[in-house]
């Protein structure tokens, strides 16, 4: 009985409490740290701040392409027919904007008041500039008031094929409708069209 009491079951019943005390402090402390913020930076064995590796800057062959790709999206853009169409037309507001000016009709606008013409003038534009277009054979008849958005030009189009009885002439017809959207045509006409200005 005495061995029983004062030999290992003694200890064992000692220590189960000590070692219950002590976890239970453990997950005590784990409990307080856990709603605590990590640490802002680390140091390493040596007491150094860890360092984060910095990016390595673009080589002038990646500077150069990015360029490149920036240039060829802009230029891009600017050549979509709604561009073109509403650059044109604003130009052609500015005429009428001067025009009105030299005959009266309107006061002098001064330059540092305005940096795009009248909404009513450039509405005016509008429809001149649809109506050189549709007379050039640039006008898509697809479009309505104005070129969509992302549209693309009659000659960017799959020539559509029709059946071998269609006759030469309609077909050459078609052909050159077809085409008169292409850039060389455009600069071709929009020199004439500036020469016969120039010359009143």
């Amino acid at each position: 009985m005495n061995d029983t009491i004062r030999g290992d079951g003694l200890t064992t019943v000692i220590a189960e409490p000590v070692e219950l005390a002590n976890s239970s402090g453990r997950r005590g402390r784990a409990r307080d740290h856990s709603g605590d913020s990590p640490p802002s930076y680390r140091r390493g064995p040596s007491g150094d701040t860890t360092q984060f590796p910095s990016l390595t800057p673009p080589t002038e062959e990646e500077r150069r392409y990015k360029k490149r790709l920036l240039q060829l999206h802009l230029e891009y853009h600017a050549a979509l027919p709604r561009e073109q169409w509403y650059a044109e037309s604003i130009e052609e507001a500015w005429r009428i904007v001067q025009a009105s000016v030299d005959d009266g009709t309107d006061p002098p606008y001064l330059p540092s008041s305005i940096n795009k013409p009248p909404q009513d003038k450039i509405e005016l534009a509008f429809d001149v500039i649809t109506r050189q277009w549709k007379a050039r054979g640039i006008w898509d008849d697809e479009w309505e008031d104005a070129p969509p958005g992302l549209g693309c030009w009659k000659h960017e189009k799959p020539f559509e094929i029709k059946p071998a009885s269609e006759p030469e002439e309609h077909l050459a017809m078609r052909m050159r409708d077809r085409e008169a959207s292409r850039p060389l045509h455009q600069f071709i006409d929009h020199v004439s069209a500036e020469r016969d200005r120039s010359r009143g």
